[in-house]
């Protein structure tokens, strides 16, 4: 919303801004200014989705706020948890720690059928054929 660019803080000194931030941040003071919020137009016309853009001070704060609690965070999950994380997702969890639970390129076995071992649940859904899918991702269907 202020308008600065990384150019304006360059050429009023980095640490002289970088140590103002900093200050606010220790003393309690700091405070988040509104997001600037843009229409970005989808393929549909005359559809828009809304953008939020932080200005430059709030993502500075928001990412230094993330490089020191995230390795917090990080230290309490257990392997089987997924959301949120880096580097990991609703398919990562679908898939589990030991690999694709289908028969495939990513898991393993003859592709289309699944691997030994793994309960499946088979679902209906929207009239089309029954599917298999490992247990743990059937509930989210």
């Amino acid at each position: 919303m202020d308008g600065e660019t990384v150019a304006d803080v360059e050429s009023r000194g980095v640490d002289g801004w970088l140590g103002a931030l900093a200050g606010d941040l220790k003393a309690g003071t700091y405070r988040p200014q509104a997001v600037r919020q843009v229409l970005i137009p989808k393929k549909q016309r005359g559809k828009f989705r809304p953008l939020g853009i932080p200005c430059l001070r709030d993502r500075l704060a928001q990412t230094a706020a993330m490089l020191v609690l995230s390795p917090i965070f990080e230290a309490d999950l257990e392997p089987e948890q997924y959301a949120y994380r880096p580097g990991r997702g609703a398919h990562d969890a679908c898939r589990g720690r030991d690999g694709d639970r289908r028969g495939d390129a990513r898991g393993g076995g003859a592709p289309g059928k699944l691997a030994e071992g793994w309960p499946v649940k088979a679902r209906r859904k929207e009239g089309v054929t029954n599917h298999l899918y490992p247990e743990s991702c059937a509930g989210s269907l």
